[in-house]
């Protein structure tokens, strides 16, 4: 083999082999300079999904549904969606939020359909298994929240979280 091809593939290997690889500051700040940041404005410290949100017109009332974590079921979490939502819509003024933990207790829009004029009690039987919470505002400015406390034995508990003006 020719010599200067031989040296020319030694220094060319152990330069490869050899050089100190870019460390991951190093090429944390290529991509950064390649990309421009991405600043994150908001990320809410509690997560939950609106399952429903109508107005009932005929009662000029605004009902919620929301699915929450279960292990972050608290009264601090509660009332922080509650506080979200109450303030994201303020009309109409009376207002129901229904906070769920689990999608048993959640109507399908088929089952909501179905059982639209109906009373019955198809999800008594998941009462007694998962939280929940309830919000009402009404037109007078009263807010209560009622909320799971214990499910075994099941107990509940009523918040007052504002008095109507005057009152």
């Amino acid at each position: 083999m020719n010599r200067k091809l031989v040296a020319f593939c030694f220094i060319t290997f152990t330069t490869a082999v050899f050089l100190p690889a870019p460390t991951q500051a190093q090429q944390k700040s290529e991509i950064d300079e390649k990309q421009p940041e991405r600043e994150v404005i908001f990320r809410s410290p509690i997560r939950y999904v609106v399952t429903y949100n109508e107005i009932e017109t005929q009662l000029n009332e605004r009902r919620i549904w929301v699915l929450m974590d279960p292990a972050k079921f608290n009264l601090r979490s509660l009332t922080g969606i509650v506080t979200f939502l109450k303030e994201k819509y303020p009309q109409p003024n009376d207002l129901d939020i229904t906070i769920h933990t689990s999608l048993e207790t959640i109507e399908t829009p088929e089952e909501m359909d179905l059982y639209r004029d109906s009373s019955d009690s198809r999800f008594a039987k998941v009462r007694d298994k998962y939280r929940r919470a309830w919000f009402h505002r009404d037109s007078s400015g009263l807010e209560t929240l009622n909320y799971t406390s214990r499910l075994n034995p099941y107990r509940e508990r009523m918040v007052v979280l504002r008095t109507p003006p005057g009152k």
